[in-house]
């Protein structure tokens, strides 16, 4: 029994050895969490120009403190590591990526290719696979995170917010992270698009702002599609998340607002032959939320009517969304390719080849279903 004892007391202090904590751990004061980073092209003789905002977290963050400070730091680098290294030596303090949440692009960096640029992010064990992707269009990718906030608010903060109001109220901008980058990039029958942002100007300021969608063809940006082309592209891709949605006695009309609560779309390739057409069926449901005109069109109309217009609206500007794409860029960003290769992967192998000449050309069968489930007032308040 005293051996077991001694033997036990041993063990208990050879393991107190190799149980001391974490090897690499560091105190947070001594460390600046990335908050996200730029890419430009270098104007000092070097390929990459890396901006990153750091937050100290020393600053505060709680009630009782100041706020959390953001501060930002530039470097220059033949590779986008050695920039990154370069951001390091700079800092008085060990740089964090691992909370790292966004990248910006600059419209030159995107134009050139993305694949070599996002090569640091894939490979390095600190940046996680949820990073946001964003393109710039401003000038460079980081006079957007150089301005800073209007309120005091790290930026990279606020345009998480942004992005998140972005996609709950608008509908018209969507997250798209690296690992989903990767799989426009590498996969099958899809081309890849990334949510802009640019500044809002005011008077006394700028603020980050999303708007419009960045069109590319493999790994290089070709060109954009605007606010409401972007409303119309998250439809068709079933990334839909809200907003609002016009119409009227007729499709181009915009004097009734209906608020979406939900909506779905299904894309299934119709193949006959050497033939193939896209059909394309959206289901929306939505609330009567605005009338703006004196004829009160849900009371004399009813709601099947306001419904029939909608999807002759909702018809119409999709449509014109996707002749648009066909006809501007070329680009598959619909991933109607990829549904063709989930359906007939023989028959995607030979014309994968020829797919940008093949999109160009495609027809789409659009149909809509418009369900408005609940009218608020039937009249407007007051009304007699």
């Amino acid at each position: 029994m005293r051996a077991f004892k001694i033997f036990t007391a041993a063990a208990l202090a050879v393991s107190l050895v190799f149980l001391t904590g974490c090897w690499d751990y560091r105190e947070v004061e001594d460390m600046y969490i990335v908050g996200g980073i730029a890419i430009d092209k270098g104007t000092q003789g070097h390929p990459y120009r890396v901006t990153a905002e750091v937050l100290d977290l020393s600053s505060g963050g709680s009630e009782k403190q100041s706020p959390i400070k953001g501060k930002v730091l530039e470097s220059e680098g033949e590779t986008v590591s050695e920039a990154i290294a370069a951001l390091s030596h700079r800092a008085n303090k060990t740089l964090y990526y691992g909370d790292c949440k966004m990248v910006i692009f600059s419209r030159d960096i995107a134009a050139d290719g993305l694949s070599g640029v996002l090569d640091w992010m894939n490979r390095d064990p600190q940046p996680r696979f949820t990073i946001q992707a964003y393109v710039s269009q401003e000038q460079t990718a980081g006079e957007i995170l150089l301005k800073g906030s209007p309120n005091g608010q790290p930026i990279t903060l606020l345009i998480s917010k942004a992005m998140e109001k972005a996609a709950s109220y608008s509908g018209k901008s969507q997250a798209v992270e690296l690992y989903q980058l990767d799989n426009f990039l590498w996969g099958e029958g899809q081309s890849a698009t990334l949510p802009d942002i640019r500044f809002h100007r005011y008077e006394d300021g700028v603020e980050p702002e999303l708007y419009g969608t960045a069109v590319f063809q493999g790994d290089r940006y070709i060109g954009e599609l605007d606010d409401q082309e972007s409303f119309y592209f998250l439809f068709i891709t079933d990334n839909n998340s809200g907003g609002i949605f016009l119409t009227g006695e007729k499709p181009d009309d915009k004097d009734i607002s209906l608020k979406i609560r939900k909506s779905s779309t299904n894309v299934e390739p119709v193949i006959s032959g050497n033939n193939i057409r896209m059909k394309i069926k959206i289901r929306m449901e939505t609330s009567y939320d605005e009338e703006c005109s004196r004829k009160n069109l849900l009371k004399n109309k009813g709601i099947k009517t306001i419904e029939q217009y909608a999807e002759k609206s909702l018809v119409k500007r999709a449509g014109q969304t996707v002749d648009t794409v066909q006809k501007k860029y070329g680009s598959d960003i619909f991933g109607f390719g990829r549904k063709i290769y989930e359906k007939d992967p023989d028959l995607w192998k030979k014309i994968k080849p020829e797919w940008n000449r093949h999109f160009r050309d495609l027809k789409c069968d659009i149909s809509a279903e418009v369900v408005i489930t609940d009218t608020g007032f039937a009249f407007p308040k007051g009304y007699e």
